[in-house]
């Protein structure tokens, strides 16, 4: 039974990149008197191939949550598909047990979008992070946006993503600006020395060095070809280190692990690492000399740190991007070019003072307490907001 007094919350994490951002939100949730909270994990969280990043969870010292196992291939479409029907199930079963007060979720991804439906299906009003923002080249914008329309309360990271939300037809009195968690998380960073590091992960971070990470463009049919492009790219470099982070769970990762896995197996200056958990990863990060792929952390988080970021191709198109950003298609030429161009002092001394339009003081607390002050009796409705057209 659930005390009069308390509200219950559900939150669902279905990746390394999700609970890194909500990891700081969740403990402060934690310790509020008058919340319950219910912290379900899915997705590559249980699966070993892709680092188990449960563990993450309790290194962060949340003892209890609950597993939700679901098939982990990503080869095509229908693996896909059938992870999706085996959460919905079994989150289903979760919802008709549980009676949640509001689910809260952070992004995009489709175990996220079937949390979304099931709690419409079982009138639990949805609290959305993140939303508003484009990724052009992957599905997870088109689930982005229709999560939103599921949502009730939407906490963007800025401004432009807000105003793309009201143009949606959401209520504005519910579409909010309090910055972003995970620019947060830089400014609270705990700081964790190279030597420890090193031995935990057995890498070598006193050279300069990169960090790589390489999603699958899921709406594109080039991820082979523009991954062979950019590990010929950084073949050239044999002074420089550069260190891998797995690809997540979408449509072809399992693929893109295996080519940099063998790539790293014939270059010493190469390494893998399935997942470094987000205290480890953000310190790595401000180690670096910059970032390379087209992971949203080089455009959103990796300018607080004063280090440059190479985004390649589309996935990213439609963020907002800062002068420490260098966009490159997959064309070996530009991004060798792309690269000097972070390691030259020019580019270094001119991203020094970049501003981060993602961060404001007070993200995680100002959430949690507007969250607290919502009446849900008030949200399940919802009307398309009249807007100038």
């Amino acid at each position: 039974m659930i005390s009069l007094n308390k509200k219950k919350y559900c939150i669902l994490s279905s990746s390394r990149a999700d609970f890194g951002i909500l990891s700081n939100f969740i403990k402060k949730l934690l310790k509020k008197k008058n919340i319950m909270l219910d912290l379900i994990l899915t997705g590559s969280h249980i699966s070993k191939k892709f680092g188990e990043t449960k563990k993450e969870v309790r290194e962060n010292n949340i003892k209890y949550f609950y597993e939700l196992k679901i098939p982990n291939k990503n080869k095509n479409a229908n693996d896909l598909s059938l992870s999706s029907s085996v959460l919905l199930k079994k989150l289903s079963k979760k919802f008709k047990k549980e009676k949640y007060n509001n689910l809260i979720i952070l992004g995009d991804r489709f175990e996220i979008f079937i949390a979304a439906y099931v709690a419409t299906l079982y009138k639990v009003p949805i609290i959305h992070l993140s939303g508003g923002d484009e990724t052009q080249a992957s599905y997870d914008n088109q689930f982005r946006h229709a999560i939103t329309k599921l949502s009730h309360i939407h906490f963007v990271t800025n401004e432009i993503s807000k105003n793309r939300i009201i143009k949606m037809g959401e209520n504005p009195k519910n579409v909010i600006n309090f910055g972003s968690l995970s620019v947060e998380n830089i400014y609270k960073l705990k700081k964790i020395g190279k030597k420890i590091i090193e031995k935990e992960f057995k890498i070598q971070l006193s050279k300069d060095f990169f960090l790589v990470t390489f999603h699958p463009e899921t709406l594109g049919y080039k991820d082979v070809r523009n991954l062979k492009s950019l590990l010929s790219a950084i073949s050239n470099f044999k002074d420089i280190q550069f260190i891998f982070t797995s690809s997540n769970t979408d449509e072809g990762g399992d693929l893109i692990n295996s080519m940099i896995k063998n790539f790293c197996k014939n270059n010493r200056n190469t390494s893998f690492i399935k997942s470094f958990g987000q205290n480890k990863y953000l310190n790595v990060m401000k180690y670096s000399c910059g970032v390379i792929g087209n992971s949203s952390s080089g455009v959103c988080e990796a300018p607080s740190l004063k280090i440059g970021t190479l985004n390649l191709g589309n996935r990213q198109t439609g963020r907002i991007q800062l002068k420490s950003v260098i966009n490159s298609d997959f064309t070996k030429k530009n991004i060798v070019n792309g690269i000097k161009k972070i390691l030259s002092k020019k580019f270094k001394l001119q991203i020094q003072n970049v501003k981060n339009p993602y961060y404001k003081k007070n993200t995680s607390e100002n959430i949690i307490q507007k969250i607290i002050s919502y009446d849900n009796q008030n949200l399940l409705i919802k009307k398309f907001n009249n807007i100038s057209i």
